[in-house]
């Protein structure tokens, strides 16, 4: 299995391919999120932060533009238990659903949650943004999702009604990972630093203080995660490691000198090589380490790079 890496940054995507050449789709377009079927690594999703949603059925080789009435697109998550769902956040914050591969959605109305009117963003009049989205492996019933200035809300009934926390968990949610074999056990990266829940959101542990928008539990590697808190929004970065499931950190910024400038924006991991993973940063550059020896080095690209997909080569 040969994979393409598919670069959104600022002014397009650029997919590189196994040989190293690389080309440009959707130049142009502010590309912030982008997810494929992992049955299909034809279909393609490409989230613009003002122009709204691309989809690809080629493998990236032509896109369109979805009709959907959306300007701010955060995050694309595909289903893994429901061939062909697809799951869209944006900005103002509200959650989309699709059940045949992007052609067709439904809104979630998570906006009918009475905590909604107080949703808020500090950088934008827009009320909030779907930052973040997780699902269960196997019950298609149970969703996550965290507002950046609203908190985590979940539903347990397919998305027809929501509850919210943004008391246990501070209500600045940037990001939440699911441990791979552990649906209940989710970290969530916040404004007011990491939060671990054991028991699928109904209560949550304060792990770290910093502001944080990225973290990451490996697939490969259930025990393992990495964030990447900060100092101040947006810089005076560093990266953290923790081997137990979460519980306790450690200092893994080996090779970069701290603080960083900026801070780690998401964590993704090429699924054909588990040990490297990578790190997006919020001023677009792009970091690679092994997971077990820690050694950051920059991926030199000459791009402000936003977001990071592995996809099949067909």
């Amino acid at each position: 299995m040969q994979m393409r890496k598919f670069i959104g940054h600022t002014k397009g995507i650029l997919i590189s391919n196994p040989e190293g050449q690389g080309q440009t789709v959707l130049a142009g377009e502010d590309i912030v999120a982008l997810a494929h079927d992992p049955r299909n690594p034809n279909l393609i999703l490409a989230g613009s932060y003002g122009r709204g949603l691309f989809k690809s059925s080629d493998n990236g080789a032509t896109w369109n533009h979805v009709q959907l009435d959306v300007e701010y697109v955060r995050t694309i998550v595909f289903s893994n238990c429901e061939p062909g769902t697809v799951y869209l956040g944006i900005e103002a914050a509200e959650l989309f659903r699709s059940h045949d591969s992007g052609d067709r959605w439904e809104c979630l109305h998570i906006r009918r949650l009475p905590e909604a009117a107080d949703w808020s963003l500090p950088y934008s009049p827009r009320s909030g943004a779907l930052r973040t989205i997780a699902l269960h492996p196997t019950n298609p019933l149970i969703i996550y999702g965290g507002v950046e200035q609203g908190g985590v809300i979940k539903s347990t009934d397919g998305g027809a009604t929501w509850s919210i926390d943004q008391h246990h968990v501070d209500k600045d949610v940037h990001w939440i990972s699911m441990a791979p074999g552990q649906p209940e056990v989710l970290l969530a990266a916040t404004g007011d630093g990491i939060f671990l829940t054991h028991d699928g959101a109904l209560s949550w542990s304060k792990l770290i203080d910093e502001y944080t928008r990225a973290t990451i539990f490996l697939p490969s590697y259930p025990r393992i995660a990495f964030a990447g808190p900060a100092h101040e929004v947006g810089e005076h970065g560093w990266i953290v490691r923790s081997s137990d499931g979460g519980r306790n950190w450690d200092l893994a910024s080996d090779g970069l000198k701290l603080p960083m400038a900026d801070m780690v924006e998401s964590f993704v991991i090429d699924p054909r090589e588990p040990d490297i993973i990578f790190a997006v940063c919020s001023e677009g550059g792009l970091l690679r380490s092994n997971v077990q020896t820690v050694e950051w080095e920059i991926v030199s690209c000459e791009l402000s790079v936003q977001c990071l997909e592995f996809v099949e080569q067909v």
